[in-house]
């Protein structure tokens, strides 16, 4: 649950969680951030998709999508749907309150996302499939590059320090 990492505090000059926070129980959140800040000598780096209505609507989509064509759940989604996407402005609200200097900002275009996703849907449990998937990650990268800063987002990253100022932190984001 990451709440009680087995590192001693200040153990590493990074700490990174992408695509984790929506995968704790939504009571444990702020003791996840927390525990983050426990480890790290410096910065931490979290990512993850946030609560709002597209953002929702899309996983939703998928989430059905991977139930009609296999008829079981896809884990990670399922996971989504229980606990329910994180509220953005809280987890930012619970790193400000850890860290010395929060920057950060939306990516990942949500239609980009959805496309591709959907059609690797489709290839997920057939035979002799490995070279489509390669394909279609090489396609998703291209069309990340070239759409990862257009709205709607699919994710929220965040940079935090706890020894550099915002000014500094500001400059390199």
């Amino acid at each position: 649950e990451g709440t009680r990492l087995p590192f001693r505090s200040e153990s590493f000059d990074v700490v990174s969680a992408l695509d984790v926070l929506e995968h704790i129980p939504p009571p444990s959140r702020a003791d996840f951030l927390k525990e983050l800040r426990r480890v790290s000598r410096d910065n931490i780096v979290v990512s993850f998709p946030y609560h709002a209505n597209n953002i929702q609507h899309t996983e939703n989509v998928l989430f059905d999508q991977f139930r009609t064509l296999y008829e079981i759940e896809h884990l990670q989604l399922k996971e989504h749907k229980e606990y329910g996407l994180p509220d953005g402005e809280a987890a930012v609200q619970e790193l400000r309150s850890e860290a010395r200097s929060v920057a950060g900002f939306k990516y990942g275009s949500l239609k980009t996302w959805i496309l591709l996703q959907s059609i690797k849907n489709c290839f997920m449990f057939k035979e002799q499939t490995c070279d489509i998937h390669s394909i279609l990650d090489r396609c998703f990268l291209t069309l990340s590059l070239q759409h990862e800063s257009r709205a709607p987002f699919a994710r929220q990253f965040w940079f935090c320090s706890l020894k550099q100022g915002q000014a500094k932190l500001d400059k390199k984001v």
